[in-house]
């Protein structure tokens, strides 16, 4: 696969805070990548080095090849899809482009053909002459698409495009970013929608405390963080007696996030510790309202990176 973006030895700080520390990454031309993390894992900052909008600390970013000068304006070569709607309400979708058309220099000749395109792209060209105002979230969120890929740049980033929209929509985005990358563009996906990374993306971009924790795919992630273990959920009808979470500590689980949840990893192949657990918990009853053994998702690993900023042991 031919790369798009390589970011070498990046790093950067604010002051005397260091937000990224030594990142080396690549991605592939035609690939969407989820960016996760935790709340202050460098995100933002890593996105804001990308485009251009924060001084470094040391190493280089590529686009096809070519250094991207620091401070150096890369309109041309990457497309934004902000969280908050960027769109002038009172106008129209047409209007909208045009004037981001404008803003990106593109040749006044093919401007309408252009504005045209990007409309069909996104599934509203029957929506051109509606103001932005009136539209649903889910409309808004594809003209911002359209207005970030009318100029066809090689890299996408899109922060929280499905936060706010209905599930219709959200499957409209995601069934264009999946076109777009068919064709050629190579996606950055920040979300903190940990399920539509699972699903949707080729590869994920865990980062933590300002240093990538992994870059992979979602299920070798998952492998590398928990092998071969299943999570092990006790969940109560309301918060155990003592004596319950007595028991429950007998078998060495530990509260959850709330006060209800007890849990635990295990090997799977731990058949006699299941089996003693479910005894235990028909005891228990009418206590107890469920016992679940499920492999654990990206969801449960955020939450152990959040609490202590790696991979479990």
């Amino acid at each position: 696969m031919t790369p798009c973006l390589e970011i070498k030895n990046l790093c950067a700080s604010y002051g005397g805070f260091q937000a990224l520390k030594d990142i080396n990454i690549t991605l592939t031309s035609g690939s969407i990548t989820g960016l996760i993390g935790p709340n202050g894992a460098g995100k933002t900052s890593l996105i804001k080095a990308i485009c251009g909008q924060i001084d470094l600390s040391g190493g280089d970013i590529h686009i096809k090849g070519e250094r991207l000068k620091p401070r150096s304006d890369r309109a041309a070569r990457i497309g934004i899809v902000p969280q908050d709607i960027a769109l002038y309400p009172f106008l129209t979708a047409r209007e909208n482009l045009n004037a981001f058309a404008q803003y990106l220099a593109l040749p006044k000749d093919q401007q309408n053909s252009t504005v045209n395109t990007a409309l069909a792209q996104v599934d509203m060209s029957a929506k051109a002459g509606t103001r932005i105002s009136h539209m649903s979230g889910g409309m808004k969120r594809r003209i911002n698409v359209a207005a970030a890929i009318m100029h066809d740049p090689d890299l996408l980033i899109l922060d929280e495009p499905t936060a706010g929209v209905d599930t219709p929509a959200r499957d409209a985005i995601h069934s264009l970013l999946k076109t777009l990358a068919a064709q050629g563009m190579t996606i950055i996906l920040v979300t903190h929608e940990l399920e539509e990374v699972e699903h949707y993306c080729d590869h994920i971009l865990f980062l933590a405390s300002g240093r990538v924790l992994a870059h992979d795919h979602g299920a070798q992630i998952l492998s590398r963080a928990f092998g071969d273990r299943r999570e092990i959920i006790v969940d109560f009808v309301q918060p155990p007696s003592p004596q319950q979470q007595q028991i429950m500590q007998s078998f060495s689980l530990t509260p959850g996030a709330v006060p209800t949840r007890w849990q635990l990893f295990t090997p799977v192949n731990n058949r006699d510790y299941l089996a003693r657990l479910i005894a235990a918990t028909e005891r228990l009853q009418p206590a107890v309202r469920d016992v679940s053994i499920r492999r654990p998702n990206l969801a449960r690993l955020m939450e152990i990176v959040e609490k202590t900023g790696s991979f479990p042991t």
